[in-house]
């Protein structure tokens, strides 16, 4: 059974966004979503990746969709299968998106890891205790709580900006882990870690104000690392938020626990190419690269 971004209660958990669409061969699911002010759909990636079990198989299942949907987009795996040219082949608007900040876990933590960064994490490990959760369901409360604080610190809008049933689903999920960070018994700080295959990915790290001044990012972190070292071979960091790739103080904190980098591809076809072009005829979409077109100023699907 399938588990982690490739379980089918992950795509579910984006149903206000839309319906969750299985590809048969690749085995990968995308979510399909309304264009608004249209009686049409297309499709996007599951945020903030796409992933699925043949790669070989993804252009056949992207063919089968032609004329269905306006048009589908997605983000890659780090990990995935295959190259940039076959992606091409399958995807006329295709481009680097970002770069994935690795961990190595066959590689021993104390050679890998700076001595800076090992340093503070166990200056905040002095005051912070970590913890894996057993039932991450039964955290539902503190962890939108912690939330709440990454969304108005940072003004998080659109997709990233999960709803309390969304949250529901994605802590029930096969393959998912939750790591708790307290201080004198308050939960500070929590960390979403989702598990697929040999391939560990940080999903959604979120603080609270105490638990910024206590650098709680740096004992997760580090005690997450540890935790998987003889169970998972790499550990996705993730990247820079946003749409650039841009390096900023998030790049650089990545970075710290980084032994690779790995590319994430931005991948879009349109699959209707009259509806595509009388949708954007109703847009000023003049001069911009942005896809689709038809969405302009929506969040681009993806990170």
């Amino acid at each position: 059974m399938a588990e982690g971004y490739l379980h089918p209660s992950y795509a579910d958990s984006f149903s206000e966004v839309g319906t969750a669409l299985f590809l048969p061969r690749s085995k990968g699911w995308l979510i399909k979503r309304p264009v608004p002010g249209s009686g049409y759909f297309d499709a996007m990636g599951c945020y903030p990746l796409f992933l699925c079990e043949n790669w070989n198989l993804l252009q056949e299942d992207i063919h089968d969709l032609n004329h269905e949907l306006v048009s589908v987009t997605l983000v890659t795996d780090p990990f995935m299968q295959g190259s940039f040219e076959q992606l091409s082949e399958t995807f006329p608007v295709c481009y680097h998106y970002k770069d994935h900040y690795i961990t190595d876990l066959s590689l021993p933590l104390e050679q890998t890891i700076s001595r800076k960064t090992r340093k503070l994490a166990e200056r905040a490990l002095r005051e912070i205790v970590v913890e894996r959760c057993h039932e991450p369901a039964q955290f539902l409360d503190e962890w939108i709580d912690l939330y709440t604080v990454l969304i108005n610190r940072h003004n998080i809008t659109g997709i990233r900006a999960f709803s309390r049933n969304s949250f529901s689903q994605l802590l029930s999920l096969p393959g998912l882990d939750l790591f708790l960070a307290r201080l004198e018994g308050e939960i500070v700080g929590a960390e979403i870690v989702i598990r697929q295959g040999s391939i560990g990915y940080g999903h959604l790290l979120a603080i609270s104000s105490t638990g910024y001044e206590h650098n709680a990012s740096y004992a997760l972190d580090w005690n997450i690392l540890k935790y998987y070292l003889n169970t998972l071979r790499f550990f996705d960091q993730g990247s820079g938020a946003g749409l650039e790739n841009a390096e900023n103080g998030l790049v650089q904190y990545k970075k710290r626990w980084a032994t690779l980098v790995k590319p994430v591809y931005f991948c879009g076809r349109v699959l209707n190419e009259r509806v595509y072009q009388e949708l954007c005829d109703e847009k000023n979409t003049a001069g911009s690269n942005y896809f689709p077109l038809y969405r302009l100023g929506e969040f681009n699907p993806g990170g």
